[in-house]
């Protein structure tokens, strides 16, 4: 990001999952990161509202958001009582379904950075999915990824819609490339849909 741009939202809620608004080339735009040392950067069901949430403030703002990929998957996490530890298991909640669906009615573009691991449905709650507008406008990966599908969920059609296989250092300059061609709504005078704030 540009220097002194970084502006983290909500960083003491669902710590495995970061959310930034920046400036990326000069031009605002959202960042979404998987935190590893945090839960091993799984897509709990908070981190996953989390996600929701941002994904709906960038899109209701017209900005364009930057996804940093590292994730194994998505998770719930429960507390059968005060006294027993949390179980973590894999699978979906409401929260995840809320992700995919932002995801699938944003219209402002987002570019796709696979870092490392991209889990299941884990890889589609950060990045968009199917054929239409949710669709990364660039999806790139680092030499360093893994494709895994450790939620049950096949990570193969995400494999198979990477563009380029990059080296970290062409990321800025790559989404920065393309941020140029794309066009800004500057004319808007208020966000163009509500935001949950629940």
């Amino acid at each position: 990001c540009d220097k002194d741009s970084v502006f983290q939202l909500r960083p003491n809620f669902a710590q495995n999952l970061i959310t930034a608004l920046a400036r990326l080339g000069g031009r605002s735009v959202g960042i979404l990161a998987n935190q590893p040392l945090v839960d091993d950067g799984a897509l709990t069901e908070a981190a996953a509202a989390k996600l929701a949430r941002f994904v709906e403030l960038c899109d209701a703002y017209e900005y364009p958001i930057v996804s940093l990929i590292d994730t194994p998957g998505v998770v719930t996490q429960w507390q059968p009582d005060e006294e027993s530890p949390k179980v973590t298991e894999r699978g979906m909640g409401r929260s995840h379904a809320r992700a995919l669906m932002n995801q699938h009615h944003r219209t402002v573009p987002l570019f796709s950075v696979q870092i490392r691991r991209a889990g299941g449905l884990g890889a589609f709650a950060m990045s968009g999915f199917g054929n239409t507008h949710s669709v990364p406008a660039m999806r790139l990966a680092w030499p360093t990824v893994e494709l895994q599908h450790r939620d049950g969920f096949s990570a193969f059609d995400y494999a198979n819609g990477l563009d380029d296989v990059i080296d970290p250092r062409e990321t800025r300059s790559r989404i920065i490339g393309v941020l140029r061609h794309l066009p800004r709504r500057l004319d808007r005078e208020a966000k163009k849909h509500p935001i949950d704030t629940a």
